[in-house]
C-alpha cells in the first residue's frame, strides 16, 4: 500500500522529470523546480515495515528537508519528531534482540547519518537535536539495555551473555564466522545431532572457498530478493542508476552492500538472517517504480500503467496460493489433504494429547528418511508442569530412565521417517520395537 501510494503520487505529469524522458515538451510551470529533492516522510513511506529507515528518513526530513527549518515553530511544537525518532529507537531496540550481528549491520549505517546530522547540520541548533533526537534515543537505548541485561541474567546468570551464546559454547559444532576456528568436541551419542553436526562442519568448510562465497551471494539474491519480489517482477531495478540520484536512495544502497559485505563474513546464511534490510530493499524498489512511473511516449504516461500493473499483479501473486486455499475449502469442504505437513501433525497430536485427562511424555524415534532440520523434541521452559513432554528415543536403558522419571505419565511413541506423515502414535512399552 505504502509503495504503491509513493509511485502514485511520484507520477503526477507535474512532477516529471525534465528532458529526462520527456521529449518535446517543455517542464510545466507547476512542475517541482527540485524533482529529486526528498519531500517530508515519503522515503519513509515506501519503508514496507521497517522501522529503522523509517524513523530515520522521517527524523531527517523532518528537522531538515521540510520547507521550515527545524527551529521554527512548525519544526519544533509538532510531537511528531519525538514518535519518529520513538519508532527508531525501538527499531533498534527490535533489531538487537532478534538479529543481534545483522542489526549490527545496519546500525552502523544509521549512526554514520546520524553523526553526519549531528556534526555537519547547521540549520539546527545542538539544543533542538539533543532535546528532540538524541535524548530521546538514549533513554530508549538505556532501557532496552536494562531490560536485555535482565533477561539475560535470568537465563545465562549474566547481564553481558546471550542466550544463543550459551548454546552455542554447549552444543555448536562449527564456528560462526569464517575467521574463527573450530572447536574440538566429542562426537554426539545421538543419531540426529550427529547429521546436523556434520551438516554444519562441511557448510563452515565450503563457505571459506572463493565457490561458497559466490553461492552466497547468489542465495542471497534468489532466496532473500525473490522471496519479497516475484524474480519476474525484478526489472525495474534496472532504473537504480536513475535512482541513486535520490540521496536516500544512495543511503539504501550503500546500508545494504555494507550489511552484504558483513553478513558474508559468517558460515552460514538463510533468508531470514537479511530481514533488517527488508525496509531499505522495498525502498529501492519503491524508487525504481516511481522512475518507471514518470516514463512517457507520445505524451502519454505509459510508465504510470506499467508501474501499476506491476503493483497489481505483485498483490494478485501474494494472495493467490491464500485464495486457493480457501476456495478449496469451500467448494470441498469434505475433501481430505493428501499429506499434512509435519509441524501441523505435531501440533494435532500434541493438542489431542493435552486434552486428555492425564498428562503425557512422547517419545520420538527417528528413521533413516528424516531430516534432521526438521525437529519434533522441543518442550516449554517448565517441562514437569507441560501436559505433553516431548523426548527423543535414547534406547531401552535410557527410555527406562525417562520414564522412571515421568512414571505418573502416560507413555507414548511417534515414528518419523518421511517429513510428509501421516504419524502414529502408539503406547509405549519397553518391549516395543
Amino acid at each position: 500500500r505504502q509503495v504503491c501510494r509513493r509511485a502514485c503520487y511520484r507520477s503526477q505529469p507535474e512532477r516529471l522529470p525534465p528532458q529526462a524522458f520527456r521529449k518535446r515538451h517543455p517542464t510545466p510551470p507547476s512542475a517541482d523546480p527540485h524533482p529529486l529533492r526528498i519531500h517530508s516522510d515519503r522515503w519513509g513511506r515506501a519503508r514496507g515495515g521497517g522501522f529503522v529507515p523509517e524513523g530515520l528518513s522521517r527524523r531527517r526530513s523532518s528537522l531538515e528537508l521540510d520547507g521550515a527549518p527545524a527551529d521554527s515553530p512548525e519544526g519544533t511544537s509538532s510531537p511528531r519528531l519525538a514518535l519518529v525518532t520513538a519508532a527508531l529507537g525501538v527499531g533498534m531496540i527490535i533489531l538487537a534482540n532478534s538479529r543481534p550481528f545483522e542489526g549490527a549491520m545496519l546500525a552502523l549505517a544509521v549512526f554514520a547519518v546520524l553523526a553526519h546530522w549531528l556534526f555537519r547540520d547547521t540549520t539546527t541548533t545542538m539544543r533542538h537535536k539533543i532535546r528532540h533526537v538524541i535524548a530521546p534515543l538514549t533513554a530508549l537505548g538505556v532501557a532496552g539495555l536494562i531490560c536485555m541485561g535482565t533477561y539475560n541474567n535470568a537465563v545465562t546468570g549474566s547481564w553481558r551473555t546471550l542466550p544463543y551464546t550459551v548454546y552455542q559454547q554447549a552444543r555448536g559444532g562449527a564456528p560462526l564466522f569464517l575467521w574463527q576456528a573450530p572447536a574440538n568436541r566429542a562426537p554426539a551419542a545421538d543419531a540426529t545431532i550427529q547429521a546436523y553436526m556434520h551438516w554444519e562442519d562441511s557448510t563452515y568448510r565450503a563457505a571459506k572457498s572463493v565457490s561458497g562465497r559466490v553461492d552466497y551471494l547468489q542465495t542471497f539474491v534468489t532466496d532473500f530478493v525473490e522471496l519479497l519480489i516475484p524474480g519476474g517482477l525484478l526489472l525495474p531495478l534496472l532504473l537504480i542508476p536513475l535512482a541513486f540520484r535520490e540521496r536516500w536512495t544512495r543511503f539504501s544502497l550503500w546500508a545494504i552492500g555494507g550489511s552484504v559485505i558483513g553478513m558474508g563474513s559468517c558460515a552460514y546464511f538463510l533468508p531470514h538472517y537479511a530481514a533488517p534490510l527488508v525496509g531499505l530493499l522495498l525502498a529501492v524498489y519503491g524508487t525504481c517504480l516511481c522512475w518507471l512511473a514518470r516514463f512517457e511516449s507520445s505524451g502519454r504516461l505509459v510508465g504510470r500503467w506499467v508501474a501499476v500493473s506491476i503493483l497489481v499483479i505483485w498483490f494478485l501473486m501474494g494472495v493467490a496460493p491464500t485464495a486457493r486455499t480457501i476456495a478449496g475449502r469451500i467448494l470441498h469442504p469434505d475433501r481430505v489433504p493428501v499429506a499434512i505437513d509435519w509441524p501441523r501433525q505435531r501440533r494435532l497430536i500434541a493438542d489431542s494429547l493435552a486434552a486428555r485427562e492425564r498428562r503425557n511424555v512422547v517419545i520420538v524415534r527417528y528413521g533413516p528418511g528424516h531430516g534432521s532440520g526438521n525437529e519434533w523434541v522441543y518442550n516449554a521452559a517448565n517441562i514437569d508442569a507441560s501436559r505433553v513432554v516431548w523426548a527423543r528415543d535414547l534406547g531401552a536403558r535410557d527410555n527406562q530412565e525417562l520414564l522412571e522419571y515421568f512414571h505418573d505419565r502416560a507413555a507414548w511413541i511417534v515414528e518419523v521417517n518421511e517429513d510428509s506423515g501421516p504419524y502414529a502414535v502408539r503406547p509405549y512399552t519397553l518391549q516395543a520395537p
